[in-house]
């Protein structure tokens, strides 16, 4: 599917070429049937350019295609910041293609208010290095503000749901602790704390947070932090939610969404499969 691509790498369908050319002819019909409701005054001929535009011209990455613009992964700011990132905070020096997820955790992290900026799974910490890389580079670090990084730091995958720890092993995920400290010397407001979750939270002295994000993996656990964390959370805090729209994680989006109304809330599913919530 010549269509799914992002900056540098073009990506191709795996599946059977008969499987294959039907899921594009049905990629094909929906598109122009939207477009023609949108352009209901247009010419059949005029809708088609638009799917030729598409196929040649459309983004993708992370589970997202759209011809919207995307300057900001263009910048060098970014670029510089993104591959950083890449370079030292990852298992190995693999790029794994999350640019608009980037943005998005970078965006909110930089209009958090003044206190704690507190993240749950951080494992190489790919995000908070691409992040307040990014905030120096841009002029507007802010080293005012205590942040904490949380992990197991075990290469175990986890359940799901429960959390628990399964014999079968994921390579993405981190096994040093002084090595992403390491990563992180840099910025001398990071602390980088080793435990499970929710059981670690106690230790950690945590007073007010302005910034939450929950990436655990596991519903059960994520819920259970942000119930124990809600009245530490300011008004105004962010809450992001890595895995919230991602089909493998629903369970961790139905507990999310049952705590988020328990507290009088809703979530807002980003088109990047985040979830926000604002208190």
């Amino acid at each position: 599917m010549r269509w799914i691509r992002d900056r540098k790498t073009s990506v191709t369908s795996h599946l059977p070429v008969d499987e294959d050319t039907h899921r594009q002819s049905q990629l094909r019909a929906e598109y122009l049937r939207v477009e023609s409701e949108i352009h209901f005054a247009a010419q059949s001929s005029v809708v088609d350019g638009f799917w030729r535009t598409f196929e040649a011209n459309a983004w993708y990455e992370d589970g997202l295609a759209t011809l919207k613009n995307q300057g900001f992964r263009n910048t060098q700011n970014f670029i510089d910041a993104y591959d950083a990132a890449v370079r030292e905070a990852t298992s190995l020096n693999l790029d794994p293609h999350i640019r608009w997820r980037a943005h998005i955790f970078e965006s909110f992290l930089r209009s958090a208010k003044p206190g704690t900026r507190l993240e749950l799974g951080t494992a190489h910490g790919f995000m908070f290095k691409f992040a307040l890389t990014k905030h120096k580079l841009d002029g507007c670090l802010d080293l005012g503000s205590e942040i904490i990084l949380v992990d197991k730091f075990s290469q175990n995958s986890v359940d799901p749901v429960s959390g628990e720890l399964l014999d079968q092993m994921n390579v993405r995920y981190a096994n040093d602790i002084q090595a992403v400290k390491s990563t992180f010397q840099a910025f001398p407001n990071v602390r980088v704390e080793q435990g499970d979750v929710p059981e670690v939270l106690s230790s950690l002295d945590l007073k007010t947070i302005s910034f939450l994000h929950l990436d655990l993996n596991a519903a059960n656990p994520e819920a259970e932090a942000l119930e124990q964390l809600w009245p530490k959370l300011i008004p105004g805090a962010f809450v992001l939610l890595d895995d919230y729209g991602f089909l493998e994680f629903l369970p961790s989006q139905i507990a999310h969404d049952r705590l988020a109304s328990r507290f009088g809330k809703s979530i807002c599913l980003l088109p990047t499969g985040q979830g926000l919530l604002i208190k």
